[in-house]
């Protein structure tokens, strides 16, 4: 599990069991993915330590097959509705979230993309944070980390990832140059500019070549 990652991404795993072996599992994490390929696949690996810290292993690979199967309650999973994290999702969730945990005393939720925010979404996120509760930890997930809101930063423990991807495949200049096309054509001059963080993450693993390839993609 968590330690499946122990000699790829060390210091993100130093960080996690850590927190994991003192029992110390704060309000609040930041996962700068650093364009990593396991970022979420760690990321879960650290939730399910998070939530069978003291359950009997028989009990354990029960658990684990209903987190991957998607029917653990104490666990929301956010991600953006098209080009965005809306502010409903954020409001939704924090009613969720008032209302006990079903299950165990331990609820965690999940941001990925977590710089897909405006500013409206981006301050209820930051209000959230504000008021934690015991049992509620956040994890939030991006590979712009310069494109959160500082106050947001300054709210949770950052955990940055090491760039494990070096061979990304050509299929991931095609997905970044069409979300590019989309959202000069849709969503103004904000998106774009979001949209060219995002492309380059991705070249600055590739060869100069690569990035040529892109431009005659979309010219």
């Amino acid at each position: 599990m968590l330690d499946d990652y122990k000699n790829t991404q060390t210091l993100a795993y130093n960080i996690m069991m850590n927190e994991i072996e003192n029992n110390n599992i704060g309000h609040a994490y930041l996962i700068d993915e650093n364009c990593s390929n396991e970022s979420f696949s760690m990321v879960m690996a650290f939730v399910k330590e998070i939530l069978s810290k003291n359950i009997v292993d028989d009990e354990k690979e029960k658990l684990f097959q209903r987190i991957d199967d998607g029917n653990y309650p104490e666990i929301k999973i956010i991600e953006p509705d098209g080009m965005l994290i809306k502010k409903q999702q954020i409001l939704d969730l924090q009613l969720d979230f008032s209302r006990s945990a079903v299950e165990g005393n331990k609820r965690i939720y999940i941001i990925k993309d977590a710089d897909k925010m405006r500013s409206e979404t981006a301050n209820s996120m930051l209000k959230f944070l504000e008021e934690p509760v015991d049992g509620i930890t956040a994890i939030l997930m991006t590979n712009s980390f310069n494109n959160l809101l500082s106050t947001i930063v300054s709210r949770c423990q950052v955990i940055r990832m090491a760039n494990n991807n070096e061979n990304v495949l050509d299929d991931d200049i095609d997905d970044v140059a069409v979300s590019f096309i989309e959202c000069i054509e849709d969503d103004g001059i904000k998106a774009i500019m979001k949209e060219n963080e995002k492309l380059f993450n991705v070249l600055s693993t590739k060869e100069r070549s690569k990035y040529v390839n892109f431009f005659d993609k979309i010219v």
